[in-house]
């Protein structure tokens, strides 16, 4: 019986789930992007990933880059069985498909082939550096497996997940270059730049001079980052250059100053539905008694604080290309074996503040038998009350970096980021260089005042959404499909007042006819560059 009930609960979920989709779709169907059906210049849009956030942004895009360009648009579907997927593309008006499981390509020789690359692959390093076709970043492959097996370290040895998924990766890269040889594209827009459908599909398109928009929606705004060349794909998220701020006007440079400093403080608040800042800002649970602190973890609070802030564990973790490290997890285990014997130091792991939605692995099942000046933070923890107990951080690449620099404290990064080149964390050049700033870490110089607001200004740039009177749609975090509130906030979005979503589609126009390579970057800086102008006047 209580089966039964489970049942009936899925099917009315589904079927709820069915009438908000179509009650979205006859919205686009009723302001149907202008696609010229049977044009020669071709927009690839990709359908993979069914979220109501990604239908949105679909139709806003479209609407944008076809305003100034006569194209069709062909939509990316795994199968002609995906006819959720194709429903919803096609109520955005799009009649032409390109199914990834159509049968063409003959598996056989795919096999071979992956067979014949891992033949001598041993280790993790074996796998990063393999040969891929087009020179595609090994660790795209590597991630995608990580990513499907939801551990970072999986077996090499006697694991057919190696060979099968690059099998695949082998027979989608044939096949999108195929597709890109017979057609001229202009644009690509999709939801994810990395896993084996979507990472061929960026590296075909980038080696082809043809733009490719990773579109998403981070911390409550729309995020594009529009990659043209093969070495955009080593920061392929949103981010502005330090080179870049330093030409801005003056007074630009200060307003993002202070919106980052507001931006920051705002977060901290606890407020956002962005799933990074639900599960690691706790308000409620947030302590001032540094002390009390380190004593409930047995540390000795005589002593600086370290605090090592670990990364998610299989969620795609060389989006940066991570060079120093294999993975997170070789990451951690080096980290521990160079801090056992720094007994001078209090030193505390911080686990990823989604260990426990994304499951499976676990800080607290991968580190166990610590010495007395080292201990693991409960999960539960409060990020502000941990780094502003702590003299220091460590992290490989994350956003703590951004938010302990602007507070004024040593960060310590163990690889590249997308805000290296702002210098205010140190960065390893080498794992004998990490483990060197490990060992002097209470050394290290902590960010300048200088530093401390260039911090703030990439907040406001990577991380803040644009300030709330430049007009900016404000979107739910997309994980929050799963939770089954999503249509509720869309359905009023297109509802009410649509002068929001004409304006941000307009600013996607300006955006596109523009040079710049990150949507909310450009968005931000374009609303102060014209308040700058109104006061000029």
């Amino acid at each position: 019986m209580t089966n039964l009930f489970k049942k009936i609960g899925v099917r009315i979920e589904w079927l709820r789930d069915l009438a908000n989709r179509s009650a979205l779709e006859r919205h686009y169907r009723r302001n149907p992007p202008p696609i010229a059906h049977g044009a020669r210049q071709i927009v690839v849009v990709e359908g993979l990933w069914d979220n109501p956030n990604h239908w949105l942004r679909l139709w806003m895009f479209l609407h944008a880059i076809l305003k100034d360009n006569t194209a069709d648009v062909v939509g990316i579907l795994r199968s002609e069985d995906d006819w959720i997927k194709r429903r919803s593309l096609q109520k955005l008006g799009i009649r032409r498909f390109l199914y990834l499981n159509d049968g063409r390509a003959p598996e056989e020789k795919f096999r071979l082939q992956a067979e014949s690359l891992l033949a001598k692959a041993k280790r993790a390093r074996d796998l990063l550096s393999l040969p891929l076709p087009d020179d595609l970043p090994a660790y795209t492959f590597v991630d995608t497996v990580i990513k499907q097996e939801r551990h970072p370290q999986p077996a090499i040895t006697g694991n057919p997940v190696w060979s099968r998924v690059l099998a695949d990766l082998l027979r989608l890269g044939e096949l999108y270059r195929e597709f890109f040889d017979r057609n001229h594209i202009i644009a690509v827009v999709s939801s994810h730049a990395w896993k084996s459908e979507w990472a061929s599909l960026c590296w075909t398109a980038i080696r082809r001079k043809v733009p490719f928009h990773y579109m998403t929606a981070h911390y409550n705004s729309i995020r594009i980052r529009r990659m043209a060349a093969p070495e955009d794909y080593k920061a392929p998220n949103e981010h502005l250059l330090f080179a870049g701020f330093c030409a801005l006007p003056t007074d630009v440079r200060e307003k993002l100053i202070e919106r980052g400093r507001a931006y920051l403080a705002e977060r901290f608040e606890g407020i956002s539905d962005f799933i990074v800042i639900r599960y690691a800002i706790k308000p409620k649970l947030r302590q001032q008694d540094r002390t009390g602190l380190l004593k409930s973890l047995g540390l000795d609070p005589k002593k600086p604080l370290v605090v090592v802030y670990a990364h998610s564990w299989f969620d795609f973790p060389h989006t940066q290309a991570m060079t120093n490290f294999t993975d997170p997890l070789d990451w951690i285990r080096f980290t521990l074996d160079t801090i056992k014997p720094l007994t001078g130091v209090s030193w505390a792991f911080k686990p990823h503040p989604c260990d426990r939605w994304y499951g499976n692995l676990r800080l607290v099942d991968l580190v166990s038998g610590l010495p007395p000046h080292i201990a693991i933070l409960p999960e539960e923890s409060d990020s502000l009350t941990v780094q502003s107990a702590a003299e220091a951080l460590v992290t490989i690449q994350g956003s703590i970096a951004i938010e302990a620099a602007a507070a004024g404290k040593t960060v310590l990064c163990a690889d590249r980021s997308m805000y290296t080149d702002w210098g205010f964390a140190h960065t390893a050049a080498s794992r004998e260089d990490y483990a060197a700033k490990l060992r002097g870490i209470t050394k290290l110089a902590k960010p300048t005042a200088e530093q401390s607001k260039r911090a703030m200004a990439f907040a406001a740039t990577a991380l803040a959404p644009p300030p709330e009177e430049s007009g900016s749609v404000r979107l739910t975090c997309d994980t929050l499909y799963i939770e089954g509130k999503l249509y509720p906030s869309l359905k009023r979005l297109l509802r009410q007042n649509m002068d929001p979503v004409r304006e941000e589609t307009a600013s996607l126009r300006r955006w596109l006819n523009s040079p710049h390579q990150s949507y909310n970057v450009w968005r931000t800086i374009d609303h102060y560059m014209h308040c700058q102008e109104d006061l000029s006047r």
